[in-house]
């Protein structure tokens, strides 16, 4: 079982995902303003 590796990049997927949920959160504002 290599569930130590699964871990961290799980968590390394999970920090990559919300950086992109604030990119398109600013990209939001930008466009709304």
């Amino acid at each position: 079982m290599e569930g130590g590796r699964w871990m961290r990049s799980a968590r390394r997927v999970r920090e990559f995902r919300l950086g992109i949920v604030e990119i398109s959160q600013y990209d939001a504002l930008d466009g709304g303003s």
